[in-house]
């Protein structure tokens, strides 16, 4: 039963009446919210900060191609499983290269640096890419190189800004809303029928959840615009 038909319906209604109808209302109108929102606000801020993520990745595999060494998903995997995996591939090399017999102390200085070297240009490179693959990035294999996951990123991030809500609350909450709304659409209806003076001439919603514009422009408030509205108030209380 949509709205339109209860604000021709209530118009005959006793209070009694109207108070069973608003009660068959509410059973109505719980069946189909949904438990979870998509937050476009989140996605967007996430989105943004996916660029810096694209930057990390496209900044450590040029580092790593310069220094020589692989780009594969297998070795970025590697480096990047934790804030030591690069000081240890990095030293873990270094003893490789000086344990194949006597290394005079000379070269032996000189290969500590290179590699003490090379892991400095890498270090920061590799941090934020380790930090970007914590947040909102994903690679895959393409041949013996990596790239970005376009789709599964886009994926994680969709995810990430989709939010729970009590849907039970939510319905309850909406019934009681839209039979306020709805018997108010009555009473201006009936007055205008009637050449009386309109006594409320619009509703004063909450600055936080917009209800005007959509109200004006369709004569209702959707059930899913009421719960990206209320989507903050209605998350599950934490156990």
């Amino acid at each position: 039963m949509q709205t339109k038909d209860f604000i021709t319906t209530s118009k005959s209604l006793t209070s009694g009446q109207a108070e069973s109808w608003t009660s068959f209302l509410t059973k109505k109108l719980a069946s189909n919210m949904e438990k979870e929102v998509f937050d476009y606000l989140i996605f967007d801020k996430l989105d943004d900060r996916s660029w810096w993520h694209r930057e990390s990745f496209k900044d450590a595999i040029k580092q790593l191609q310069a220094e020589g060494l692989p780009t594969t998903l297998e070795f970025i995997q590697k480096i990047t499983k934790d804030e030591n995996s690069l000081r240890d591939f990095v030293n873990e090399e270094q003893r490789k290269r000086l344990s194949g017999g006597f290394v005079p102390i000379g070269e032996r200085e000189l290969v500590h640096q290179a590699f003490a070297d090379m892991y400095d240009r890498l270090k920061k490179k590799i941090d934020d890419l380790r930090n970007a693959l914590n947040g909102s990035l994903v690679v895959k294999a393409d041949g013996d190189t990596v790239e970005i996951d376009e789709d599964a990123m886009e994926a994680k991030l969709r995810k990430a800004a989709t939010i729970e809500i009590d849907a039970t609350k939510g319905e309850a909450y909406y019934a009681k809303f839209m039979a306020v709304v709805t018997a108010w659409q009555s009473l201006c209806e009936y007055e205008k029928k009637n050449h009386l003076p309109q006594l409320i001439k619009r509703f004063e919603f909450n600055d936080l959840v917009p209800f005007g514009l959509p109200l004006d422009r369709d004569g209702t408030i959707s059930e899913s615009t009421f719960a990206y509205a209320l989507r903050n108030w209605l998350k599950p209380k934490k156990k």
